[in-house]
């Protein structure tokens, strides 16, 4: 299975989207908002988090599935190897990351007895588990530990979805839901954030990466250009749709929609993936390349990008100053940054490793 450019370009996408979400949220927390109301684009940005994150977790689900085709394909698939591979690619940019957020910033005060169990449970990816862990030292990390999680079982997950995808993604969906169910209702965990989003109530993410990879080519040989980009125009529109109408609903609740929206909206993004991994998509153009580009290094813009928006926005006269007055403005200059310090990041990083 060949490298997706139209899937790279989903992934710098959501990248993106992630920042233009937190700059949003943290101005927001400082009372600076938009000045205009524009209806579809504001609910775009307002739950851009949630957008971004899910695709994320339906990207992990996406790439993990081609690795492990891969390898099976060669006869070369060896359970160790696999977690060998996925810890060599995303272990050195985490732990340095994570170690410049213990050592030079406010975060130093974790280097003490009683950060101990912060710093231990990011060291070995089970921070998103405690509440008071989750985002303590910094606020991104928890998907690291829900992703991780993943790898753990992603060979179990790969054979479901090869032995019957519809099958594996509907219990996928089971899953998720239920154990929401049980998490907030049942057993009464009123950290909704916290427990709404480890692996097994994210489970269903996963698994529609899973299954959409599953298809390969096969969508693109069936059906007509004109098909698929109708069908990705559709699920674009659904999108806007679905969060304008629940854009009042709270999503993370003991309640039925806090057990199914996330689930809902994965489906729809998972569309969206499906025929826009189906596109003919060379990325010659400078829009493309750009987004390409962001996405070779998304991993090094995800890890630092929230630490620069709230430290710049708390302590930085400048760009308070640009936020508070025009908030589009505001968020092309922390992409801008995000992206160059996560290119030095991914680049450094994969300098030493080589």
């Amino acid at each position: 299975m060949q490298r997706n450019k139209s899937v790279d370009i989903i992934r710098g996408i959501a990248i993106l989207w992630i920042i233009i979400y937190h700059v949003y949220a943290i101005a927001a927390s400082y009372g600076w908002r938009p000045k205009h109301y524009v209806r579809g684009v504001q609910e775009l940005v307002m739950y851009g988090g949630e957008i971004g994150v899910t695709l994320f977790f339906i990207m992990s689900g996406y790439g993990i599935y081609c690795s492990l085709h891969r390898s099976h394909e060669k006869g070369d698939f060896r359970y160790g190897g696999f977690l060998k591979k996925r810890c060599a690619r995303i272990l050195p940019e985490y732990y340095v990351s994570l170690g410049s957020m213990l050592l030079f910033s406010g975060q130093a005060a974790m280097l003490s007895k009683a950060g101990a169990k912060h710093v231990l449970s990011h060291v070995f990816f089970v921070h998103n588990l405690f509440p008071e862990t989750h985002g303590s030292i910094n606020g991104v990390l928890w998907t690291m530990g829900t992703i991780v999680q993943f790898y753990l079982i992603a060979p179990l997950l790969y054979k479901a979805v090869k032995k019957n995808r519809y099958l594996a993604l509907a219990m996928a969906v089971v899953i998720t839901v239920a154990s929401k169910y049980l998490l907030f209702h049942v057993f009464h965990q009123s950290n909704y954030f916290v427990y709404g989003r480890q692996l097994v109530s994210a489970l269903d993410n996963f698994v529609i990466g899973m299954v959409i990879a599953s298809f390969g080519d096969t969508l693109a040989k069936k059906l007509p250009l004109a098909a698929r980009v109708g069908g990705l125009a559709a699920s674009v529109a659904a999108l806007v749709a679905y969060l304008f109408y629940t854009n009042h609903i709270t999503v993370y609740a003991d309640s039925k929609t806090g057990y199914l929206w996330h689930s809902a909206l994965a489906l729809i993004l998972g569309l969206a993936v499906l025929f826009a991994a189906a596109l003919p998509v060379q990325g010659k153009a400078l829009p493309a390349k750009t987004v390409l580009t962001v996405a070779d290094h998304e991993y090094g813009i995800y890890l630092y990008h929230l630490v620069i928006i709230q430290n710049t926005m708390a302590l930085s006269s400048a760009f308070r100053t640009v936020t508070a007055k025009c908030l589009p403005l505001s968020m092309l200059a922390y992409i801008l940054v995000s992206v160059a310090v996560g290119i030095v990041s991914s680049k450094c990083i994969s300098r030493v490793k080589h």
